[in-house]
């Protein structure tokens, strides 16, 4: 149907002097510019899983003939390239053609201007730039709205951070790449230079010297941590330095070098996060911070940029 409307030629295929005429292949049709860009005269459209541009067609204008005007109208020439593959056919691919998949394919950088959630594409080298990338492990790491990581970071209150699974399984309240924001850098309580546990402790009504049995004494982050709430005649209130108990050691308050929470917003409250798949995901800090891009996120992204087609 494509070539029905084609201007035929007279032409000689075997050489003999014997004109035919035949259909014009060399002739070519193509949307104006003007057209393109009217999004007043297309709809967008997501690709669904194996749907090929005869089955669209046939959705669209009840004739799967019509294929080709799909085709035409998103420049595309080859349809094995530059069409959407399906699941079986991407791994397929991916196998073939990378020997090791969550290998850096380039990395990239947030853009400082205009639209900073755009992501720029730096090239195969991050020289030019930071890199700070935490790991952690959903099953083992993740605590309500602590996460711990595998190692010491060296997030601040403030920072932008972005989300990856590494090709593993989203956590449910996060979003792949999404940018959050460190919100707490969590505080230790710490006896004597030991980890008892973090940012409370609960009195059990015991100490005949507080005023305030069995509530919470509290860090309040600043220094080297601030007792808050400490009646007791003996302790008292120590502002910046060490709390000497009475068996003669020292509690001190110190921000954790592994533990903080996350929000969605800068300055918003910590998001809730369940427990996820035995398997490392990272935070990436990313401001002025090169993000790695794997082979397969960078492949599964020009998929998704194919799928997004338009339709008269």
């Amino acid at each position: 149907m494509y070539f029905a409307n084609f201007p035929l030629i007279p032409y000689d295929s075997v050489g003999d002097g014997n004109l035919e005429l035949v259909t014009n292949l060399l002739k070519r049709v193509a949307v104006r510019a003007k057209v393109k860009t009217n999004v007043m005269v297309f709809d967008t459209y997501d690709v669904k899983e194996g749907e090929t541009p005869e089955i669209i067609a046939d959705k669209l204008y009840d004739d799967p003939e019509l294929h080709w005007v799909i085709l035409l109208f998103n420049d595309i020439t080859d349809r094995y390239h530059q069409w959407p593959m399906n699941n079986n056919q991407f791994l397929a691919y991916m196998n073939d053609k990378y020997t090791d998949q969550n290998a850096v394919h380039h990395y990239e950088i947030y853009q400082k201007s205009g639209d900073t959630t755009i992501k720029i594409n730096v090239g195969t080298t991050a020289t030019d730039y930071g890199s700070s990338v935490e790991t952690f492990n959903p099953s083992s790491d993740v605590d309500g709205e602590y996460i711990t990581t595998t190692t010491v970071h060296t997030f601040s209150v403030g920072d932008a951070v972005s989300y990856s699974s590494s090709s593993g399984t989203t956590i449910s309240e996060l979003a792949e790449n999404g940018k959050y924001f460190i919100t707490s850098v969590a505080e230790d309580i710490v006896l004597n230079g030991s980890d008892d546990d973090y940012q409370r402790i609960i009195l059990d009504g015991t100490d005949s010297d507080s005023a305030n049995a069995e509530s919470r004494i509290r860090l309040d982050g600043t220094g080297d941590g601030i007792i808050l709430n400490e009646d007791s005649g003996i302790h008292g209130r120590h502002i910046g330095s060490a709390v000497l108990m009475e068996t003669g050691n020292f509690l001190v308050g110190e921000d954790t070098t592994t533990l903080f929470k996350i929000s969605g917003t800068s300055g918003g409250g910590p998001i809730s996060l369940s427990a996820g798949s035995d398997e490392l995901h990272s935070l990436t800090k990313i401001t002025d911070v090169a993000i790695p891009i794997t082979n397969f996120e960078y492949e599964e992204s020009v998929q998704d940029e194919l799928r997004q087609i338009r339709l008269l």
